[in-house]
């Protein structure tokens, strides 16, 4: 795989689901741990997922999306994908209410072929700059508050 398999396999997903569908093994695991989505060889589930990523009507507040690899870091076995995406019509992004604004982000997405196909994917997402685009507070600099000191003396520790 390269840089071309990877511009292709990102236009497919803003074509259609069905076109983006072709690009997976038959037998394969998807894991998007932002989003909290893990399908394993369930091609309806998987064309659902990505389905409103190929959306084409601006009105329907599910959003214009496009991608575009950035660069492909690996070989035929597997590979690293790194990629722009914006989104613009979007209603909400990642549950956040986006009030009209389009957001643009980076990300990656390592892949895993078997026989020219993904057999295996793992996305990766920069949500907080989307929420910083979106005006949502994110704030690096607190703390959490720490937990209480365990006792200096040995023998009042509890096991």
């Amino acid at each position: 795989m390269n840089i071309h398999f990877a511009a292709a396999w990102l236009r497919s997903i803003s074509t259609s689901a069905e076109d983006a569908l072709a690009f997976y093994a038959d037998e394969f695991e998807f894991s998007d741990s932002p989003q909290e989505r893990f399908i394993r060889t369930d091609r309806a589930a998987l064309a659902r997922a990505l389905r409103p990523l190929s959306n084409k009507d601006p009105a329907n507040g599910k959003g214009i999306h496009q991608f575009e690899a950035t660069e492909y870091i690996g070989d035929q076995h597997s590979g690293l994908v790194r990629w722009r995406w914006s989104a613009a019509h979007a209603a909400t992004i990642f549950g956040l209410q986006t009030h009209g604004a389009a957001i643009q982000t980076t990300g990656m997405s390592f892949h895993v072929y078997q026989n020219g196909k993904i057999a295996r994917e793992i996305v990766y997402s920069d949500q907080i700059h989307v929420a910083q685009q979106l005006g949502y507070p994110v704030n690096f600099s607190k703390r959490r508050t720490p937990g209480p000191k365990p006792p200096s003396d040995p023998s009042k520790r509890s096991l």
